[in-house]
């Protein structure tokens, strides 16, 4: 198949436009003809070498220095679209699908797919209700203006998009409630066995790791407050960006917890931090998926979750869960793992086991060219 996919992205590791990159990556490597316009290079794709079947576009993106550049960037995105991608679409034969991925590169995808006669293809993460449901007023309080304008329009063009997939069951079913359409099928990501597996880490560190977004809903405040509770605490390693990253350095400081915040990371980078580390942290109010634990878990580094029902469909019985922003049973699941390294070292050889069993990049890629090739 020729497969054509828009990727409305962040530059760093992590997220839903980085698993489309591992998606259309594997796709490439089952044979397909893989064409990629994106919005950002990737921070793991910027010196890696990729199939000779895959071309990849970047458009780049204006930096939001003062208010109104996110204006000028959505004008040269429409720019670039009708003078560059618009064209080599028609000028390109034979593309058997356009996919896209919440919410700006559905609406072009879908747009497009009409214009040009092929049919689309988009993933589905969150949903604005769900996210209301389980974040409240963290949510309600965002969701105005452009922001909501454009959940609603992705909403619209979802109902005409010809093929749907989630990234979990949960996803799928809260999607389907949410758009009233069946959703084709549930592909969960993978992670790149081979780079984790060139990493070697003679002995862990006193330390434990959370890799993530620092907003309000992945709860990095409740963990920082935890650590204050324990006794001789190991440092904490904080890896991600975010709007809440001033605050959560200056609570740090007021606790007088051992942080170190190393902002955006490679790939290589995380991987050797997270083999470095005793265990992670993660305590999210919501995820579609959730891949942090995961990539502890393939590492065979115990992770304590949040007792979110997405966690415990991904996730089983093979992380420990506390209840969401119970500082004290956070603090004291750290204490345990802590003082019980033989605990730690079981956990993390049965989380490797399951994760090796249950998800894969390749997996991923060949339930997503079953359900194409089947539609």
């Amino acid at each position: 198949m020729k497969l054509l996919f828009t990727i409305e992205n962040l530059k760093h590791v992590g997220g839903g436009g980085y698993s489309i990159f591992k998606f259309a990556e594997y796709l490439a490597k089952r044979g397909n003809q893989i064409i990629i316009f994106a919005k950002n290079v990737p921070l793991t794709y910027e010196k890696k070498e990729l199939p000779s079947n895959i071309k990849v576009f970047y458009r780049g993106e204006i930096k939001r220095y003062f208010k109104g550049f996110g204006l000028i960037d959505r004008l040269y995105a429409r720019i670039y679209l009708s003078l560059f991608m618009n064209p080599y679409i028609e000028r390109t034969k034979d593309i058997d699908f356009i996919l896209g991925h919440h919410t700006e590169s559905t609406i072009k995808v879908n747009k497009l797919a009409k214009e040009m006669r092929i049919p689309s293809v988009s993933f589905v993460f969150e949903t604005p209700v769900w996210m209301a449901k389980q974040l409240g007023k963290r949510w309600t309080d965002q969701y105005k203006g452009r922001f909501k304008r454009v959940w609603e329009r992705t909403k619209e063009e979802l109902k005409t998009v010809d093929i749907i997939l989630a990234n979990s069951n949960l996803t799928k079913k809260q999607n389907e409630l949410w758009l009233n359409k069946k959703i084709q099928g549930t592909i969960y990501p993978g992670l790149d066995t081979d780079l984790v597996n060139s990493v070697s880490i003679t002995q862990r560190k006193n330390q434990i790791i959370y890799i993530g977004r620092l907003n309000k809903y992945k709860n990095v405040m409740d963990l920082i407050k935890a650590m204050q509770k324990v006794n001789r605490p190991p440092k904490l390693v904080i890896c991600g960006d975010g709007e809440e990253a001033d605050k959560l350095a200056e609570l740090a400081r007021n606790l007088k917890v051992k942080c170190e915040f190393k902002g955006r990371i490679s790939d290589l980078e995380k991987w050797k931090q997270i083999k470095k580390s005793l265990f992670m942290v993660f305590p999210t109010s919501f995820e579609g998926f959730g891949m942090p634990p995961m990539e502890a878990l393939y590492c065979e580094t115990p992770c304590i979750c949040t007792d979110i029902p997405i966690l415990r469909e991904v996730y089983k019985d093979k992380v420990e869960y506390f209840k969401e922003h119970d500082v004290n049973e956070l603090s004291k699941k750290i204490e345990f793992l802590i003082n019980n390294p033989d605990y730690c070292i079981k956990r993390g050889i049965e989380g490797k086991k399951y994760i090796r069993k249950n998800y894969s990049w390749e997996k991923s890629a060949e339930e997503i060219e079953k359900i194409l090739l089947n539609c």
